[in-house]
């Protein structure tokens, strides 16, 4: 839904055109309606100047006017009432309010939703099956994210989140677990990177801005959360692996020296076994694939399952502390 004059719309989309944010690039590549029928851009000049600041929107020049698309009370000083009253019911709705100002004046504002992936909720729920605590931490209006939030089933989720304020929330839950557990940070996008350089492991994923790219421990090279869960999964099992390997090494070499020391295995048998270890240990290893296809599809059984079971009301789902994730949307731009 929009309200304003559609030449300031037609701006909005060439500022937004630039941006790798989800919602700009939504704004960017929707064609605006009226009663009849599709707005057609006016003829506008490229913008130029442009300037994404975090948490807020974008700025810019256009035909020598100062535009600027985001956050509505970033936008412009002084909002209109029936604009409020709209944003309000957006919000409510669901969906992400942006203003558009154009030289200090809000003249056009829309509201963007975010539509879930049918999967979402089920996912939620086979993360916090394995231990996970999700909590979301987005820019995006509060009333966005608690609707979306209550469609998810999360308990924790903070909107109107600043890249500081997702930095200092990441600090708290590195606190709260002390070392009992693992902070993940899962973004896309600029305001993500300071919090997923403190977290313990910091997951851009697929499509991303180039800067949480660079801030990521790790990059997810397909769409979706089932990576995510897919990635937890895997470290798990590679661990197991790990673990199993190191003992499995300590026990034949201490059986191996205890035989040695007794006389029982001569120089040139020990030679020809010293090698074994590690082979086995790698053998092991072979046989023992930790992401695999067949560990998605069982993934995906889960998740269909956890989507096919109903939560009671007012369960909230005992989670176990070692491992809290935190996830990251976005506000406006």
């Amino acid at each position: 839904d929009w309200w304003g004059d559609p030449r300031a719309l037609a701006m909005a989309r060439a500022v937004e055109s630039g941006s790798a944010h989800p919602l700009a690039r939504a704004i960017a590549a929707w064609a605006p309606e009226d009663e009849e029928g599709v707005v057609e851009d006016a003829a506008l000049t490229p913008p130029e100047a442009v300037e994404e600041i975090a948490g807020c929107g974008v700025a810019a020049e256009i035909d020598g006017h100062a535009v600027r698309v985001g956050r509505i009370a970033w936008v412009a000083d002084e909002t209109p009432e029936h604009v409020e009253r709209l944003a309000r019911a957006w919000a409510e709705a669901g969906t992400t309010p942006v203003g558009v100002s154009v030289d200090g004046a809000l003249v056009a504002a829309l509201g963007v939703g975010d539509a879930l992936r049918e999967d979402a909720p089920g996912l939620i729920r086979a993360l916090e099956r394995r231990g996970v605590r999700p909590v979301i931490l987005s820019g995006d209006d509060p009333r966005v994210v608690a609707a979306m939030a209550a469609r998810l089933g999360v308990a924790d989720a903070r909107g109107g989140c600043t890249p500081e304020d997702k930095l200092a929330a990441v600090e708290a839950l590195k606190a709260e677990v002390q070392g009992a557990g693992t902070v993940v940070m899962v973004g896309d996008g600029v305001n993500d990177a300071a919090a997923m350089q403190a977290a313990d492991v910091g997951v851009a994923v697929h499509g991303g801005a180039q800067v949480s790219l660079v801030a990521a421990d790790i990059f997810l090279t397909r769409h979706g959360v089932l990576a995510v869960l897919e990635l937890i999964e895997g470290a798990r099992r590679t661990l197991g692996v790990i673990r199993r390997n190191l003992i499995s090494s300590a026990v034949y070499n201490v059986f191996a020296i205890a035989l040695a020391a007794m006389g029982w295995v001569s120089p040139l048998v020990a030679a020809l076994l010293m090698p074994l270890s590690s082979l086995s240990v790698v053998f092991a290893s072979w046989l023992s694939p930790t992401f695999d296809v067949a560990l998605r599809e069982r993934l995906e059984r889960d998740v269909q399952e956890a989507l096919s079971t109903t939560r009671p009301a007012g369960d909230t789902m005992d989670t176990q502390p070692p491992l809290a994730g935190a996830h990251s949307a976005h506000g406006a731009s």
